[in-house]
């Protein structure tokens, strides 16, 4: 069975039925359950879950979003499990955990994570650039690339 994740259309919708319905007219009958959810808005799929409207297969850490954390700033790995910073790692595996149990409770049996990082600067953005560009084949985006797989390399030890 293949799900859609609902980072999908979660910016379009902040009504629940409209957003779970969206998906089932575009032929899915599952859900990943994306990094932005409220709790709310996770309860409410669970009810329509438990309705057999929708199934979850998967929940993407983490869900629900952490409180405090705005909308706009949620990301994968806002809390970092590969921190340095031991409250900020502590918090990473307290949401982990929490992401774990909503999976758990709605009947998923995937959790994805993302593992950790190395803090270095983030040339990602110039990269995306330089590939939407056509350019991913020249002499400055293999630069830019090698540059960043160097840095990353020379600072990874500590994060591991």
């Amino acid at each position: 069975m293949f799900a859609l994740s609902l980072s999908w259309n979660t910016n379009k919708y902040r009504d629940t039925k409209k957003q779970i319905n969206e998906v089932i007219e575009a032929g899915f009958k599952a859900v990943e359950l994306n990094f932005s959810l409220t709790k709310k808005q996770v309860s409410e799929i669970s009810k329509l879950s438990k309705k057999g409207i929708i199934k979850v297969l998967s929940c993407h850490n983490f869900c629900p979003i952490p409180p405090g954390i705005p909308i706009k700033k949620a990301m994968p790995d806002y809390y970092s499990l590969s921190s340095l910073i031991e409250e900020r790692r502590r918090l990473a595996i307290k949401y982990t955990k929490n992401t774990i149990n909503t999976a758990y409770l709605l009947g998923a049996k995937v959790v994805i994570l993302h593992s950790g990082r190395v803090e270095i600067p983030d040339t990602s953005r110039q990269l995306m650039a330089l590939f939407a560009q056509g350019k991913n084949d020249s002499p400055e985006f293999r630069n830019l690339a090698d540059c960043l797989y160097s840095e990353r390399q020379a600072r990874k030890k500590p994060y591991l």
